[in-house]
């Protein structure tokens, strides 16, 4: 039985060495880093088998590397990290907790010349009064002191900024509160598509999974319009969505732009993608050879439309949203008596149909039914991330800008005045402590009418 608790108590043991192992961490980190960037350069599932075959589509399937932030792994992942950090800090904590609690008030003339800053001085200062003139100069720049006396010696110990030593933890800690915000963000979050037609109303949203998951949201969307804006050149310009937020009873307006996401009930909507709606209606303006007489018509796709002079029909039999680069074309079927014929129309060449066809009629695209893109992310996190990050950065300022210093000051009779032993320590910015040591010196002899300056 002895035996068998001692194999359990090595077994914590080792355990409790490998949580609180740096290396473990690092080798973490670096598994985190490298499934962030993969979760960010993969593809979506329809384009994987295109670029990676299906090997590899299969095993980005396999992995869930459509979606690694929602993935198990990846949450067990970061709760090995929150263990890790949590069983590091609490190993090493005691000792730091010791270290700021314990201060070295013995300090004899021995210890205080080994110091890398020290100093002697001789004043004619009574000994009996040297403690209240010593205590004067020293709370200017501490306020931490600890007062040691005896009728042979008085010993003054002061230190400062030994919050420094917090700042490691204060670190850890903010990384776990972020870590433990991703954890919610990857179990309750969610990222998906909105696919929502001109004119029409959508409450439904598809994750990024091979699987194509929907979650239905309390609340509906309603495109009312897309505006899309276009250079000369044919690249988009700008990309706009004029929504109404439909919730229960309320009606509320709003515009989604590239750079101006909408947030709602804890989600946020971005402007993601665009493009034709699928059975869209066509607005043609359709100019008469003859008369250049203009009328407009719309057209259904695949629906038949009489032609101005209802001596023929027309309908749209194709559309393609980039033919050859140029941009989107429809595809026209147009019948009149026994004859018929096919041909494109461009939206971004105008005079293409008249260039290109001879006809009673000439084809240009006036607009169109689009759809907008919506990329859906909820994170109930993101406020423990943030809090986490404002917390980090107070770790990070405590860690490299608070300097721990310490102060002593040993004051011994000597003849009708006293003998002054000063030594300071600063593990950091040494330099800086440097000047501010030697200007202590310089108030200190003002303070005590030093007599005579020792080695």
């Amino acid at each position: 039985m002895q035996r068998i608790w001692q194999q359990i108590v090595d077994l914590l043991v080792s355990l409790n060495n490998l949580f609180s192992s740096a290396k473990l961490a690092i080798f973490l980190l670096i598994i985190l880093a490298i499934a962030c960037i993969i979760g960010t350069i993969i593809p979506e599932p329809e384009l994987c088998l295109k670029y990676f075959g299906k090997f590899g589509a299969g095993l980005i399937d396999a992995l869930s590397l459509y979606d690694v932030y929602h993935t198990i792994w990846f949450r067990w992942l970061l709760g090995l990290l929150v263990l890790n950090l949590a069983t590091c800090s609490l190993k090493r904590f005691p000792k730091t907790w010791r270290l700021l609690r314990v201060s070295k008030k013995a300090v004899d003339n021995k210890f205080l010349q080994h110091l890398s800053f020290h100093k002697r001085l001789t004043c004619t200062i009574p000994f009996n009064t040297i403690g209240d003139k010593l205590l004067q100069a020293v709370k200017k720049d501490f306020r931490q002191v600890e007062v040691e006396e005896a009728p042979t010696y008085y010993i003054l110990g002061a230190r400062k900024g030994y919050l420094s030593y917090l700042g490691p933890y204060i670190i850890h800690v903010s990384i776990l509160i972020i870590l433990i915000g991703g954890i919610i963000n990857s179990k309750l979050g969610f990222s998906g598509l909105m696919i929502i037609p001109e004119g029409e109303v959508s409450n439904q949203i598809f994750l990024r999974s091979k699987s194509h998951k929907t979650v239905r949201l309390p609340f509906a969307l309603k495109c009312n319009k897309f505006i899309l804006e276009i250079y000369e050149s044919g690249m988009p310009k700008a990309y706009i969505s004029k929504v109404t937020v439909i919730d229960g009873d309320q009606r509320i307006p709003k515009t989604i732009e590239v750079n101006g996401p909408l947030d709602y009930k804890g989600m946020r909507f971005y402007q993601a993608s665009y493009g034709i709606a699928p059975q869209p209606n066509v607005v043609f303006k359709i100019i008469s050879r003859e008369d250049k007489k203009i009328s407009t018509v719309k057209a259904t796709f695949n629906q038949p439309v009489s032609l101005p002079d209802n001596q023929g029909t027309f309908k749209v039999v194709r559309i393609e949203p980039n033919l050859m680069g140029v941009g989107p074309a429809f595809q026209i079927r147009l019948e009149r008596s026994k004859n018929a014929e096919q041909f494109w129309v461009l939206e971004r060449v105008p005079r293409f149909d008249a260039l290109h066809r001879q006809g009673k009629y000439i084809f240009v695209v006036e607009d169109y039914t689009r759809y907008t893109g919506l990329q859906v992310r909820k994170n109930p996190g993101i406020w423990i991330i943030w809090i986490g990050c404002i917390i980090l950065i107070l770790g990070l300022v405590i860690s490299f800008f608070v300097v721990p210093q310490r102060l002593w000051i040993r004051a011994e009779p000597k003849d009708k005045g006293c003998r002054v032993i000063i030594g300071g320590i600063a593990h950091k910015r040494r330099l800086a402590f440097s000047y501010f040591f030697e200007t202590f010196i310089k108030r200190l002899k003002e303070v005590i009418d030093v007599e005579h300056k020792g080695p």
